[in-house]
């Protein structure tokens, strides 16, 4: 052992030995068998004895040993070798001196005097086994060192009577040092901390001081790794002989098996990498190969492009030369295949004029001039004779002069050679203008069937016209889907295009694959024969019943070409099934194909008329989930919501708003609020519904509409524009007016003008259009916010006490007591009345329906029947209401509390909380008061509903508001509407609003009350 990890152990014991020196013990420890390192440091340990070279046992000296990297060094010599080897002997030397002084300076417990070393276990006497024992037994403090969080607390002291004792001192002293085990010693109450040197805690709790395994120093790890072959990673142990093995060991003084598993370590880490870079070395390879092979692949695709270009290009060529002449020469044929070869390993970048003029000339060589010319002749025809003769008529003729000598020509002679050569010749490289494709209505067909067929094969992937150029080969993709967008354009064409793509999808789904359709690969948009699916198309589909807009789907009737006048025609020309037995819903489809009138008819759709209704039932909720529904859409107050909420019940509640997620509401988020908020909002649907038809720039416009006409004098008349706004037409569609159309301006216009369409202006044709009210009606007020929910029969609040009600006279809380429930019912005389009065207490709060009780009494009298229960309805207070939330009921008076909530009033002065009770509604808050837009909304909702469907059956108008308005909000706008005579309703029965069951309401109507201004 040498080196830092020596020093600081000794250093760390010694320390150790010192805080019990001081603690009054004396230097009687001993050393067993298992403390390595307590004795003082022996220089023998570093000489290499008989014991080393004879027995090859492993030296004693015990190091701490905890693996780290070095990197390798390679051997350059012995040189190099010698070097480490004198290093390693001088830190050797240094380190021993060293560990003298520090031995005999620190560990010893004498003065220095008297320097000696402590025993390092008990002595024995000579020739006996037995070992003697210290009459004074120390002890030494035990602290739980590891323990940093209670300050090193004190846990016993140990006392060393023996062997036994010392060994064991040494174990809990590891134990007490290390953070695992520390726990294990007991702490007493009244036991101090550590108070000593810090360095020996640091020395104590450092894991590598209780390390046993040897730990090689920087220059011995140099010294091994000089003996190893980096390029191979051979080691002394893979040597014949142990010759550098042993010297190895010698030279390092370090265990055997330590420099062995240093080499075996180092032997597996060099091959781990050989292999590395091996595998490394063969992935380039294999993607080198890859990167070849891919580079090959695509210069042979190139090539065969490229040679498949200089083919068509060469095709061309030919066949502009070449058109119109016989090229059926042999000799010319051959004289042409050779042109062909030489063009195909010709650059791409000649200008195809010479190639031209080669070829005539090898033609003209093949016929001969004089053929060739008369074969020019006859092509040109005689437009070119004629452009001859012209041209030889326009210059005078010149005089016969004597042929000139053959020699150099003059600059005049060059100059008219060029001018003719210019005329004749085009440039090289010009190229003819490309001309518009000739569309006619045969190409236009074409090319509708053919983009309909390609639409269906795209329907889940992208548009794709490339096969489009199997129909029109000469024609960019780009023109044959610019001109069938113009042709979807035209006034009809969109619902035929529509009708098209639908009708060829079902025959292609139909029969895709099969011998009359061959298609192999359904999937592709460019892989199928286009012309044979267009013949297809053709042969099966009826394209002028298409154009007719009939359905081919359904078997042809002849349909009528005009609007029938009245209901007798409809009798004689159409065939009225009346008691269908499978009512089917209507099929609508657009009359008007304009696109800027396609969004005026969608309006219209919403509000269809149908001869069958959707006869599903309604869903309904229990009564206590319904009240919960309604006290959760109220308006929400986080400081009150909780103790309303819980007066009704978790169940109820949480009932409720599943219900509410299914129907009307939508989940939100809303992040980054301190406080609680809604989670809910109302859906796009419910809010539609909520806020109506109309905007709330037609209601005003309406309402002032209406006030300034009821503010005419009686000879007044207001100038109405033809183009006035929504709001106007509305405000004039309802009050019934007097219109007056004045013609005089355009007769008196036309005389003037006298048909001079540039002096024509809007004032001098357009007439002038003045209305007035036709009767007098009186003013209605526009504001709706005061006493609007006054009108409703039933009352809104109930008193704080569930067992007392106030008199129906307080006309704050309406509701009746129990003595005037009595004076009411002794004012009753009829005994079947009064048996219905006594059913429906017995009932309870979950009434009686309306059917069973009207068949249940007067032996099935319904009108008798009805008319007892209108008589109780209407009694002052009343004794009957109105109830159900899932169909119509009827509740007895003293049951009406259980269909309330409680209110939570805002606290008083007094701080006190106070609490009414009254109905759940929509435009109800959280404190019982009313939200007067929203009930001004739905209002006005309701109402507009009905300029749409005039005369819609009240079971319709549930349908249409189910899911926004419960049974009971929907009953309190009819009867506020029927109260404030904005609505009239049409019935046979004699029953008050809400009390009719599905089958009464749907034959009960409700239209605008006349002259009134609903809006």
């Amino acid at each position: 052992m040498y080196g830092r990890e020596r020093r600081q152990r000794l250093f760390t014991l010694a320390a150790y030995r010192q805080m019990i020196q001081q603690e009054g013990l004396e230097d009687q420890s001993v050393k067993p068998e298992g403390a390595r390192h307590w004795a003082p440091f022996d220089p023998g340990d570093f000489s290499v004895g008989s014991r080393w070279k004879d027995q090859g046992k492993e030296s004693e000296a015990g190091l701490c040993c905890q693996p780290f990297g070095r990197e390798r060094i390679t051997d350059k010599g012995k040189a190099r070798t010698k070097r480490a080897e004198v290093k390693i002997a001088r830190r050797a030397a240094q380190t021993k001196r060293k560990a003298q002084d520090l031995e005999a300076g620190v560990l010893s417990s004498e003065p220095a005097a008297k320097k000696r070393r402590a025993p390092s276990k008990p002595q024995a006497a000579n020739g006996s086994q037995a070992v003697h024992e210290n009459s004074h037994v120390p002890t030494a403090s035990m602290y739980r060192f590891a323990d940093k969080e209670s300050g090193v607390p004190f846990s016993y002291s140990h006392e060393i009577r023996n062997y036994d004792d010392g060994v064991k001192l040494w174990e809990q002293l590891q134990a007490a040092s290390q953070t695992a085990t520390c726990r294990s010693f007991h702490v007493p109450v009244s036991g101090t901390q550590f108070s000593g040197n810090p360095k020996l805690l640091r020395g104590i709790r450092r894991k590598g001081a209780w390390t046993d395994t040897y730990v090689l120093s920087a220059p011995q790890v140099d010294y091994l790794y000089s003996l190893v072959d980096p390029a191979t990673g051979k080691t002394p142990l893979d040597d014949g002989s142990s010759t550098r093995f042993d010297h190895a060991c010698f030279v390092t003084t370090a265990p055997v098996t330590t420099v062995s598993e240093f080499f075996s370590r180092t032997r597996a880490d060099i091959q781990r990498g050989l292999e590395r870079i091996q595998a490394l070395a063969e992935q380039k390879a294999k993607n080198l190969r890859k990167i070849t092979e891919e580079a090959r692949h695509t210069l042979a695709i190139k090539a065969a492009q490229a040679k498949k270009d200089q083919d068509s290009r060469w095709e061309s060529i030919a066949s502009s030369v070449l058109e119109h002449r016989d090229a059926l020469n042999p000799q010319f044929q051959k004289a042409l295949a050779l042109l062909k070869a030489e063009f195909l390993f010709s650059s791409q970048q000649v200008n195809n004029s010479s190639w031209e003029d080669r070829i005539k000339q090898a033609y003209q060589d093949a016929l001969g001039a004089k053929q060739f010319n008369e074969e020019v002749a006859r092509r040109i025809g005689s437009l070119c004779l004629e452009t001859y003769c012209s041209t030889r008529c326009t210059y005078p003729a010149k005089k016969d002069v004597a042929p000139k000598k053959s020699g150099r020509k003059s600059r005049k002679e060059l100059s008219e050679a060029a001018a003719v050569k210019k005329d004749i010749q085009l440039p090289l490289g010009s190229e003819v203008r490309r001309r518009r494709f000739p569309w006619n209505p045969d190409y236009d067909e074409l090319a509708r069937d053919a983009a309909a067929i390609l639409r269906v094969r795209c329907r889940t992937k992208r548009m794709d016209w490339s096969a489009i150029e199997q129909v029109f080969p000469g024609v960019q993709r780009n023109s044959v889907r610019q001109r069938v967008s113009n042709l979807q354009t035209l006034p009809g064409a969109s619902e035929y295009f529509r009708s098209l793509d639908d009708a060829w999808a079902t025959l292609w789904l139909e029969h895709r694959g099969s011998e009359a359709l061959p298609d192999p690969n359904p999937d592709s948009v460019s892989d199928f024969d286009l012309p044979a699916h267009v013949s297809f198309l053709r042969r099966n589909i009826d394209k002028a019943a298409l154009h007719a807009g009939a359905n081919l789907a359904k078997p042809e009737v002849p349909v009528s070409q005009s609007i029938v006048k009245s209901v007798e025609q409809i009798l004689a020309e159409y065939d009225v099934k009346e008691n269908d037995s499978v009512p089917q819903p209507t099929s609508w489809n657009f009359y008007f194909d304009i696109p800027s009138e396609e969004r005026r008819e969608r309006e219209f759709l919403q509000h269809p008329f149908v001869i069958y209704n959707d006869d599903a039932p309604m869903q309904g909720v229990p009564l206590n989930i319904a009240i919960a529904q309604g006290a959760v859409k109220a308006l929400y107050n986080a400081d009150d919501a909780a103790a309303t909420l819980a007066l009704i019940g978790d169940h109820a509640v949480k009932s409720a708003m599943q219900n509410m997620e299914e129907n009307i509401v939508k989940k939100q988020a809303k992040a980054g609020k301190s406080y609680p908020l809604r989670q809910y909002t109302y859906s796009d649907s419910a809010l539609y519904h909520i806020k109506g038809e109309f905007a709330d720039a037609m209601h005003a416009d309406a309402s002032i509409m209406r006030d300034h006409l009821a503010g005419l004098g009686d000879e007044e008349w207001r100038n109405v524009d033809l183009t006035m706004r929504t709001g106007r037409r509305l405000c004039t569609s309802n009050c019934y007016p007097t219109i007056s159309i004045d013609t005089t301006i355009p007769a008196e216009g036309r005389y003037q003008l006298g048909w001079q369409s540039k002096k024509v202006d809007d004032e001098n044709l357009e007439a002038q259009v003045t209305i007035r009210l036709a009767f007098s009606q009186a003013k209605t007020t526009s504001g709706l916010s005061e006493n609007l929910y006054n009108g409703v029969d039933q009352a809104t609040q109930l008193p704080p006490s569930f067992e007392v009600t106030p008199c129906s006279h307080d006309t704050e809380n309406p509701f009746t007591c129990s003595n005037c429930l009595r004076i009411a019912e002794a004012a009753i005389s009829d005994m079947d009345q009064l048996g219905m009065l006594s059913a429906l207490c017995h009932a309870g709060a979950d009434g009686i329906p309306i059917r069973q009780l009207l068949h249940g009494l007067y032996d099935g009298d319904t009108l008798a029947a009805s008319t007892a229960l209108a008589t109780l309805a209407t009694t002052s207070p009343p004794l009957v209401y109105a109830g159900g939330y899932d169909q119509a009921r009827v509740v007895h008076a003293s049951a009406l509390r259980d269909w309330t909530m409680t209110a939570i009033q805002s606290p008083a002065a007094d701080n006190e909380t106070e609490y009414k009770v009254v109905f759940p509604r929509l435009w109800i808050t959280i404190h019982g008061d009313l939200l007067e837009d929203t009930w001004m909304s739905v209002t006005r909702a309701v109402a507009g509903s009905l300029m749409f469907r005039p005369g819609i059956s009240e079971y319709a108008l549930r349908k249409r508001y189910h899911g926004v308005f419960d049974r009971q909000e929907l009953n309190d706008i009819l009867k506020y509407l029927l109260f404030t005579k904005k609505l009239q309703r049409i019935t046979n029965f004699n029953l008050p609003v809400g009390m009719l069951d599905s089958e009464m309401e749907k034959t009960t109507y409700w239209v605008l009350a006349d002259g009134n201004a609903w809006f």
